[in-house]
């Protein structure tokens, strides 16, 4: 962000081609969201993250990281994690 500048306000819908997405912060209470949302993502999706966001011990560590500072966008169609 540059000087004279502020951040879009979030939560914030967006419109895609067929699709309105909400944008807003990742909060404690999507853990089971979050997880689910992983476990149902095809194997070669997940090759390039730096951690196995398909197990719950590490979906409760980023949530656990949230407390501590960590920022994660969440992109939601109505309430389903789409990214």
């Amino acid at each position: 962000m540059t000087a004279g500048k502020s951040a879009a306000a979030l939560p914030r819908q967006i419109n895609l081609a067929t699709t309105a997405l909400t944008l807003r912060r990742m909060t404690a209470a999507d853990g089971d969201a979050m997880l689910a949302f992983a476990q149902a993502l095809p194997p070669h999706d997940l090759i390039f993250l730096g951690r196995d966001i398909t197990r719950p011990e590490v979906v409760a560590q980023w949530i656990a990281d949230l407390e501590g500072g960590v920022t994660t966008l969440l992109a939601l169609e109505f309430d389903r994690i789409r990214g």
